[in-house]
This record gives structure tokens, sequence and C-alpha cells, in this order.
């Protein structure tokens, strides 16, 4: 399948990098070897300057015990024992920009006096579509024992091998998200969810190019399996171009 390099409206809600590494120096002296790496353009804060929009009524909450939390004007970087999340400061930047802040990051920790080995990859995209069914977006159907019974909400989880690396997809059909606050109250909107996390395990290596080029993979494979989820009429609605 070709895939589109661009689809408006775009749907994601959250664009996640996970990277773990190992390094036999103490988190603490390597939170300050990272202060020192990073550039002015970045700020340092002790707790997350945004509550991560993910969350439901029904999730837990993110703790930031023993976590350290850098941004500038694009993205945030989340820094904790073995490894760095990477998440966009607000809306999120299309891959080419988003790549590049990231890489731009990962190039200057490379310069600290202590080796990281790389060892795992995980790229993350949530896609939210309010007021939306998902058999209105991709080829979804959820039925049990009882067909005269009709889900108002539904939840699948699944996890399953693809081009070498393991997927997490949960599929969410219509359940209570928090949007924008109206009039002072948080407003529940019934919200249908493709998430899907792609994890590539690397042979451990300090190697930078060999982590960009898996960064990459992911993202590839990530649209690929989101792309071959949709149906062909939600697909042209979204104005993709190739």
């Amino acid at each position: 399948m070709n895939l589109p390099k661009q689809v408006t409206p775009d749907s994601v809600k959250e664009a996640v990098v996970e990277i773990r590494y190992r390094c036999d120096i103490p988190f603490e002296i390597l939170l300050g070897m990272y202060f020192t790496a990073l550039d002015n353009s970045y700020t340092y804060v002790s707790r997350p300057i945004q509550i991560p929009s993910i969350n439901g009524p029904e999730d837990i909450n993110f703790h930031t015990v023993n976590k350290a939390f850098f941004y500038n004007d694009k993205i945030n970087l989340q820094a904790q024992p073995g490894s760095l999340v990477f998440t966009c400061l607000e809306e999120y930047l299309g891959w080419e920009v988003y790549k590049q802040q990231i890489s731009k990051v990962l190039e200057q920790l490379t310069n600290i006096e202590a080796e990281i080995i790389w060892s795992r990859v995980g790229v993350r995209f949530l896609n939210h579509y309010p007021n939306k069914d998902l058999k209105e977006i991709m080829n979804f159907e959820f039925t049990f024992g009882m067909p005269n019974i009709k889900s108002i909400t539904s939840s699948i989880k699944s996890e399953f091998d693809y081009r070498d690396s393991k997927v997490l997809l949960n599929l969410k059909n219509k359940v209570s998200l928090q949007a924008d606050l109206k009039d002072g109250e948080p407003e529940w909107i019934p919200t249908s969810v493709i998430d899907i996390d792609v994890i590539t395990y690397i042979k451990e290596s300090n190697d930078l190019s060999v982590l960009l080029q898996t960064i990459d993979f992911n993202h590839e494979t990530e649209k690929e399996l989101y792309f071959n989820m949709l149906t062909p009429d939600f697909l042209k609605s979204l104005n993709p171009k190739y």
C-alpha cells in the first residue's frame, strides 16, 4: 500500500517515543550530565509542565518520582532511570519536525562522558475521534454471545508480532474522555481511540545511527498498520497527500 505522507484533519492526540537504555553511572550523576549536555533552548523542571491528555476517567495517574523533565518550544523530554520519553509540547508537529527535534536531543546526550547502550525503542500514536463510532473509521465489529445487546462502549486490546516488532493495539469505541473545560467544568465526550504502540528491541549498541534507524522503522510500521486499518471511504475523507 502506498502510504500517505500527510492527512487533513490530523487526529493524532499523542505521539510518544520511548527509548530504553543501559548505563552503569547512577541516574543522579547521569542527570547532571544531561543538564550540562543540552543547549540553552531547553528548560529543566522537576515536574511535568502539563498533564498527559491521554488520561481518561478510568486511567491510572502518572507518577513523577525519580524523573526529570526538559522542554523547549516544541517537545518535552522525560528522563528517568533506563529510559527517555519524548512527547510533543502541544499539538503533533508532524513526523519530520518531531524526528528532527528528537535527533537533536539524542546527538547532544551522546556527547556526555558516559557510555549509553541503547536496547529498545517504542513509538506510540494515539488517534482520537470525538463523537464517532469505530465502525465509521475502520473495519470494526464488536459482538459477543448475546447479539441482541448493543454495547454502549467497548474496548479491545491485542498484542502481536509484526515486521520484527511487537505491537500493542488498543481500540476503544465511544469511551468518555475529557475535553476542554466548559463553563469551568470538565466536559466528557464519547470518543473512539486507535492506540498503536510499536516496540522493537535493539541488539545492544551505543551506535546513534542504529537507534535513529530503529525509530524511523517503528514509525513506518506504525503508519502501515494505521492506514491499513482505515476504511477506504474514511481514508479518502482525510484528504491524503502522497
